[in-house]
């Protein structure tokens, strides 16, 4: 385990007890950094260029599935930038799913082939948030939500293989667009969640974390 602040990251214990855990080479594991969020540590990834994200070994159903964040901005953003948080993505077929700060500065999804952004704030630098999204093939939904907020867009049905998912990069073929931001938890689920137990979530979260 960690034992103090600035220490390499290299594994990532699923805590569900499925086993599911995240082992990190040392040329890409980010740091633990202590107290970052409510008096919490969390990973620090990218700075600059460099490539620090954690990956699983297992596939997401990217045809259905939910996943929610808690995150802290970089203290840095730079316009026309963008910053991937979590992918599924691949750019050689165009499907799959990313979370990423786009490169107007605010939260969008894009599920091949639409995308759905939520305007109704720029993130703020250093500033923690919780984001959240829900993929549904059956109703064709994708649903993004940050903190206490949701954008929901539907369009054709999703056709994505499934793939690895990645956290602080934007697309899995092409490790670019790092997160240069705080990754405080995540939690996975194999089947999407209703909009009504997201918001109970992202409330716990809240609790917990003290974001908003």
């Amino acid at each position: 385990p960690v034992a103090a602040d600035g220490d390499l990251v290299g594994r990532v214990v699923d805590k569900s007890g499925s086993l599911h855990n995240i082992t990190i080479a040392d040329a890409t594991s980010p740091t633990w950094k202590a107290a970052v969020q409510n008096g919490r540590g969390a990973t620090l990834h990218g700075v600059v260029a460099a490539a620090k994200y954690l990956a699983s070994a297992d596939n997401v159903d990217n045809d259905d599935f939910s996943l929610v964040l808690v995150i802290k901005a970089p203290a840095v953003i730079t316009g026309g930038t963008a910053y991937g948080i979590a992918t599924t993505f691949t750019t050689a077929t165009t499907n799959g799913t990313r979370l990423y700060l786009n490169t107007s500065g605010v939260f969008e999804i894009q599920t091949a082939p639409t995308t759905a952004t939520y305007t109704g704030a720029t993130p703020v630098i250093s500033t923690a948030y919780i984001v959240g999204i829900t993929i549904k093939n059956s109703s064709t939904r994708r649903s993004l939500f940050v903190n206490a907020n949701a954008v929901v867009t539907n369009d054709t049905a999703v056709t994505a293989t499934d793939s690895v998912i990645r956290f602080g990069v934007q697309n899995i073929n092409n490790a670019n667009n790092y997160w240069t931001g705080h990754i405080c938890e995540a939690l996975l689920y194999a089947d999407p969640i209703s909009d009504s137990l997201m918001a109970q979530l992202i409330a716990a979260l809240n609790s917990k974390w003290g974001v908003y």
